[in-house]
């Protein structure tokens, strides 16, 4: 126990004394924590950390002079949005979720968005049905771990936070890929020229070929390359979303192992970046067996959908790509265009693409044509709701170097690829709320024109010029 904690003060509206010995064991002194619902437990817990105190009841507000209280009465079966929107602080390190008292705990879930989803948060009274079962589904939700620990008289759940990753890095540039490794080691090589003396990392994903493990663990590579392997065929966008989440970067560049970069490409985007949040760079095409650095054109094919750049905290906040097979780096587009983001282009051809019969745009099962494409493409178009996908679709990988792995919580599991339903499936977070009785009310958003065209339209800076002909030749 720790000497400095009057465990007599944690009773009656009080945090569990095992509680406040995994705070102390786990979360640094000096850290700031916020809670929902005060107590006497708050008269503790200021000792060593700054805390944060939300209440509904005036006659606990400065109870503890030494925390900051945030009086939101209830409106609405809950604390009052309107406040917490105005009060609640930026950066905290521990959410403590211990109020408001009763059944009207359970619609933190309709209002979960309005705080921190990468802090760790604790879940107190959860030997209680609806406690257990807020704590159960917010743990789906944010795709956070989870245990419960149990006290002498109580239960409380932990859901643990996300390792803050350091960006230290200009770009974080992301390569998947499958059986292409003939072309690899010529297009790492093309982004390592381009890179210069920017301070970049590149991020390889190994799509489950053993073909290519193999290749790159018989060679030495730049120290910037970073070679990482999926022991299941996932597709590029899951490989895409998962190392999305160690890019050292606040910038990252999707790019495909099959193509060529430019050497005025990394400058330009970094640049552009600067003032966009996201960046299309225009693409010139040649087939494979053709001298590109014989090419002397300037005018180029079009503008990248799967090749481009963007904020990291945008990509992560809208929940990366769809898991699909194919088509989902279009469907991601198409929700950045309807949600307005500032975006660029560059004004010069950035990279040479290959035309070669093992893209996914050339593939039988995924090209143009394919049902399966077709099928992608009708639930993109069908969707109302171009906000965060449910969850970030991830999966677990290792590392070439050490053979160390990487684990995400509550991965997705993909065992065999399923052709997608016309149905639209149920959110999780509109399944859960159906639970309680109550579902969220649709967002209002903003929906451009489409026209659709089957030649390419070079953008002239609006989202309408944008997203036409984006069904003609791009590589999704």
């Amino acid at each position: 126990m720790n000497t400095n904690i009057n465990y007599n003060n944690l009773n009656g509206w009080a945090i569990p004394d095992e509680m406040m010995n995994w705070i102390l064991t786990n979360v640094p002194k000096g850290s700031t924590i916020l809670e929902l619902g005060s107590g006497n437990g708050t008269k503790e817990l200021v000792k060593n950390y700054k805390v944060y105190s939300i209440e509904h009841d005036k006659n606990w507000i400065n109870v503890v002079p030494e925390s900051n209280y945030i009086h939101a009465p209830i409106v609405d079966n809950w604390y009052d949005v309107n406040v917490l929107k105005k009060q609640l602080p930026k950066d905290y390190d521990l959410l403590i979720i211990d109020g408001p008292i009763g059944p009207m705990r359970i619609n933190f879930l309709k209002n979960y968005r309005l705080f921190r989803n990468d802090v760790t948060i604790l879940v107190d009274d959860t030997n209680r049905p609806e406690d257990k079962k807020m704590g159960l589904n917010l743990s789906n939700i944010l795709n956070k771990q989870h245990i419960e620990i149990t006290s002498s008289d109580k239960k409380f759940m932990v859901l643990y936070g996300t390792t803050k990753v350091v960006e230290d890095k200009d770009l974080c540039i992301i390569v998947p890929t499958f059986d292409v490794v003939e072309y690899l080691d010529e297009c790492l090589e093309s982004i390592l020229n381009s890179v210069k003396n920017l301070n970049c990392e590149i991020l390889v994903g190994i799509d489950a070929c053993q073909k290519t493990l193999n290749h790159v663990k018989s060679k030495t590579y730049d120290e910037r390359i970073v070679f990482t392997f999926f022991d299941k065929n996932i597709g590029p966008y899951i490989i895409k979303n998962s190392l999305s989440k160690i890019a050292k970067s606040k910038n990252i560049l999707f790019f495909d192992s099959d193509d060529i970069m430019n050497e005025n490409m990394i400058l330009d985007i970094h640049n552009k970046l600067n003032d966009n949040i996201f960046i299309k760079p225009m693409y010139l095409d040649f087939k494979t067996g053709e001298n590109y650095k014989s090419i002397k054109s300037t005018k180029g094919n079009g503008y990248g959908e799967g090749v481009f750049a963007i904020k990291k905290n945008v990509f992560l906040s809208m929940n990366g790509f769809e898991p699909w097979r194919c088509a989902a780096d279009s469907d991601f587009m198409g929700r950045l265009y309807k949600n307005k983001h500032k975006f660029s282009y560059t004004t010069e051809i950035s990279f040479l693409r290959r035309v070669h019969g093992k893209s996914l745009t050339v593939k039988p099962e995924t090209n143009y044509s394919s049902s399966l494409r077709s099928q992608y493409v009708k639930i993109s178009k069908g969707k109302t709701d171009y906000g965060p996908l449910n969850k970030l679709n991830t999966q677990n990988f290792k590392f070439v170097k050490d053979n160390s792995e990487y684990k995400f919580d509550n991965t997705t599991t993909f065992v065999n690829y399923v052709a997608p339903t016309e149905e639209k499936p149920k959110s999780i977070i509109d399944t859960i709320m159906s639970n309680f009785g109550s579902t969220p009310k649709p967002r209002t958003v903003y929906t451009p024109v489409v026209k659709r065209n089957t030649h390419f339209t070079p953008p002239q800076g609006n989202i309408k010029s944008v997203m036409r002909g984006r069904e003609g030749k791009h590589k999704f």
